[in-house]
């Protein structure tokens, strides 16, 4: 039996552990069985929550995103947020796609992923050919935590666009 075998057996924590053993050994499939046998129980924790992530980028179990959508962090929330409209874009349904952006815009400013998710709304506003939408979108990008090359590419795209006039 492996270490990881051995803490299956055990308490939360151990099965916690048993988790981040399988996903530093990139056993996937382990890793997601066990990790579905604590998110039954509602199980919470940053470095469970931070393993549900990595095991998501390489199975793509949507049940993984929609269990750290509800996570307490707000950035974990947030990211995984991101994922499920970026999952939605790739399959043709924008709309579905804005509703978590949008969501990421209003409920997780200041988050890793806030300006990279406005940024991906603008696209797709601009995809669905709504310019003044993108526009107004646009002015929740925060250049306080922005680089100076984002900010260039941000005062270019205002010019591109019609002003935001909300009515």
């Amino acid at each position: 039996l492996s270490a990881a075998e051995l803490l299956e057996g055990g308490d939360f924590q151990e099965k916690e552990k048993a988790i981040e053993l399988y996903v530093k050994l990139s056993q996937w499939q382990k890793a997601l069985n066990l990790s579905k046998e604590l998110m039954k129980v509602g199980f919470r924790s940053q470095t469970f929550e931070a393993n549900l992530m990595k095991i998501y980028q390489n199975i793509k179990d949507e049940s993984l995103l929609d269990y750290l959508i509800e996570s307490a962090d707000i950035d974990t929330s947030a990211k995984a947020k991101l994922e499920k409209a970026l999952t939605l874009k790739a399959m043709n349904r924008p709309k579905e796609a804005l509703e978590y952006l949008v969501d990421i815009s209003i409920n997780h400013k200041g988050t890793s992923v806030y300006n990279f998710a406005i940024m991906e709304g603008v696209q797709l506003f601009l995809d669905l050919g709504l310019k003044k939408d993108a526009s107004c979108f646009l002015e929740r990008f925060d250049l306080k935590s922005s680089s100076e090359e984002e900010r260039i590419k941000i005062e270019h795209l205002r010019e591109s666009l019609p002003k935001c006039e909300v009515r």
